[in-house]
């Protein structure tokens, strides 16, 4: 029952939202589309709506013409790299307790301030160390050779 998904969209006005939801929830995502469909909320998705790591392109595609986004996922991961990535409010519902959690505007400024000051931070590290990974869709050494290729030309340290 997506009934507190339902009440929050008619609290905030939305009539048309985006969906989103990491590969676990993509089954419980249809749900999702179908049961807003019949509460006459007009939903889009992209691909199959899928968002990945911080890779939330699925959902930068029409973000104009949406009153907000929904995605279902666990933890602030995800809602972060939406929140950096995506200038249309956000919902996120957590599938595993079912709380539903607003980010506007300010959500998304602040996200911006903290990723500034971690960029910061790091431009003063000395020692550097690159963490690539072997996971599906997650694998890119050309990136971890330009990163790489980067600290080299400003002289820092690998550990």
């Amino acid at each position: 029952d997506f009934s507190i998904l339902k009440t929050k969209l008619d609290e905030l006005g939305w009539k048309r939202v985006g969906l989103a939801a990491t590969v676990q929830h993509i089954k419980t995502l249809e749900e999702v589309e179908q049961f807003l469909k019949k509460a006459l909320i007009e939903t889009s998705r992209w691909d199959n709506g899928q968002i990945l790591g911080c890779n939330v392109h699925t959902i930068q595609k029409a973000e104009e013409e949406l009153d907000g986004i929904v995605s279902l996922h666990a933890g602030f991961f995800h809602t972060h790299g939406i929140l950096l990535n995506v200038d249309t409010p956000l919902i996120q519902l957590n599938p595993y307790t079912e709380e539903i959690s607003y980010y506007g505007e300010n959500d998304r400024q602040k996200s911006l301030q903290r990723r500034l000051a971690v960029l910061t931070n790091a431009k003063k590290a000395q020692k550097w160390g690159i963490i690539g990974s072997s996971k599906l869709g997650q694998f890119n050494m050309r990136m971890i050779e330009k990163v790489n290729t980067k600290l080299n030309e400003k002289n820092k340290k690998r550990k």
